[in-house]
């Protein structure tokens, strides 16, 4: 016995004599196996291995032709491994949430499909999470997919919220992972005399309250919350958060996307139509945000509703709308070799109005920090200019970032990058800087720049979207290199001879003119 072993052994024995009980040994976790046929000593259904497991197993679930028709309730800390996410499938069946997490337990799902779920089905008073609810839960998904699923009670009473999942006083960490495909519902007409429509559930993808979210390398995609209902006077609101809502917590994005989602349109009204959804892709009230070489691309929030008098407002915030805090604590978003491109206020459509923020709308937010990022060919209502950025009494700075190529709806020659303040820190390239107050340039920054800059949102490598710069546009090799990091968006060695210095460019990619584009960990 050596002789930290002796004095083990010896407190152990001071601990015994003292009347304190010796530690319990740790309980091993196992494992249980699950298949269809419930062959080979495996159990035949993943809800019966639940019930068998205990604190800390592993349940495998074998992929089959077919899926797991089933609706799990977990109460204990529990790894759920499928074979993959395109083999092992469980299916709500649209009658209830494919997974509700009902205690404060830690959760880890991988490679496993949760599709077709349907929150408050059979009961008004649950509404939250058509695939997924954790409540109180530390829930991780892995190389998994959450598809199809929609909230919204029996009957259209209520909107509900978050399509995909929903986490409240929790963590969600998603790695590998997509949420696609997923709905919040609209409840229903209001024609009673004077009546006002409802508003649609929030958060397609994912709702995040009061909770710690996290996605890496992950993306949510296609999500869509629901209309308004329609009202005899006044038409409800589109749902908020098209791709995600986050209220009062922390989010962080690595290598990940945000695309393709919509907020919900107005509900029409017999006087007055509902005003479209906010946050096409984000709809962030009072959280912390970083965004870290990612992209929130090609988002739309809602058109306004029609009236008998007056149409509803196009939702602000394509890609990302931030609401400043209701809570002693500051929330800051940080934007950081990152990508905002092709969001769109009022679905783009040409007879829109009032929706401002094509990339970002901010309100009363504590600060916004851009730093070497792209917002690039995002469009506003006609009668807005903030095609950029939008900011409404917060502080937004901007360093070593492009801000260009932003329109109205009415087409790419009716540039305009910015409404309200914004504060340059330097080595900015924007194309139409018509904010007001004036944004005052400081060293490095280029206005009023024409010409050609950079291409729209496409593949150019890497894990998400980027804007690839143009031959000869004046980013490259024009950014500060004591505040470049050593990779772009895409992971790629910067700063390279794009040009005739060896400076980084200005925005989230670095052009490779001469040679192959390698990643930083080949160079």
């Amino acid at each position: 016995m050596n002789r930290i072993h002796q004095v083990l052994a010896g407190l152990l024995l001071l601990l015994a004599a003292s009347g304190w009980p010796a530690p319990a040994a740790a309980s091993p976790s196992t494992s249980l196996c699950v298949n269809q046929g419930g062959t080979g000593g495996c159990l035949g259904s993943i809800t019966a291995a639940i019930a068998a497991a205990s604190n800390g197993d592993t349940i495998l679930i074998a992929g089959a032709a077919t899926p797991y028709l089933e609706r799990l309730t977990i109460n204990k800390s529990l790894n759920l491994t499928g074979d993959s996410a395109a083999t092992t499938i469980i299916d709500g069946g649209a009658i209830a949430q494919v997974i509700r997490i009902t205690a404060s337990v830690t959760v880890t799902l991988s490679n496993l499909t949760i599709r077709n779920g349907q929150s408050g089905a059979g009961n008004l008073l649950d509404q939250w999470g058509g695939g997924i609810h954790a409540d109180h839960a530390n829930l991780t998904l892995n190389d998994s997919v959450v598809s199809g699923n929609h909230t919204g009670g029996a009957g259209g009473c209520c909107g509900g919220g978050g399509g995909g999942i929903y986490i409240g006083h929790g963590t969600l960490a998603l790695n590998h992972t997509l949420v696609t495909g997923n709905t919040t519902g609209t409840p229903n007409a209001n024609s009673a005399g004077g009546g006002q429509g409802g508003p649609a559930g929030d958060g397609g993808g994912i709702y995040s309250d009061f909770s710690r979210l996290s996605l890496n390398f992950s993306t949510i995609s296609h999500n869509a919350t629901g209309p308004g209902s329609h009202g005899d006077t006044l038409g409800g609101t589109g749902g908020y958060g098209g791709g995600l809502i986050t209220v009062e917590g922390t989010v962080f994005l690595n290598n990940s996307a945000i695309v393709d989602n919509a907020s919900g349109d107005g509900g029409s009204g017999g006087t007055t139509g509902g005003d479209g959804g906010l946050g096409g892709g984000i709809f962030n009230q009072a959280s912390a945000l970083t965004v870290h070489h990612s992209t929130i691309g090609n988002n739309v929030t809602g058109a306004g509703g029609t009236g008998g008098s007056t149409r509803g407002a196009s939702g602000s915030g394509a890609g990302l709308y931030a609401r400043g805090p209701n809570a002693p604590a500051p929330r800051a978003i940080n934007i950081e070799t990152s990508t905002l491109s092709g969001n769109a206020t009022g679905r783009g459509l040409a007879n829109g109005f009032g929706g401002d923020g094509g990339a970002i709308y901010s309100k009363n937010q504590d600060a916004i920090t851009v730093t070497n990022s792209t917002l690039a060919w995002n469009t506003v209502d006609d009668d807005k200019i903030g095609g950029g950025i939008a900011n409404e009494t917060s502080t937004v700075k901007l360093q070593n970032s492009l801000v260009v190529n932003n329109h109205q709806q009415s087409g790419p020659d009716a540039v305009h990058d910015c409404a309200g303040a914004l504060v340059s820190l330097g080595y900015n390239l924007m194309t139409e800087p018509d904010c007001t107050p004036a944004i005052i340039a400081t060293t490095g920054d280029q206005f009023y720049v024409g010409g050609d800059i950079v291409w729209p949102l496409t593949n150019n490598g890497g894990p998400t979207l980027t804007n690839a710069l143009k031959l000869g546009s004046p980013a490259i090799d024009a950014s500060d290199n004591s505040t470049c990091l050593s990779t772009d968006q895409r992971g790629f060695a910067r700063p390279v001879f794009g040009g005739a210095q060896l400076r980084c460019d200005i925005g989230a990619f670095e052009l490779y003119r001469f040679g192959l584009r390698l990643p930083l960990l080949m160079r």
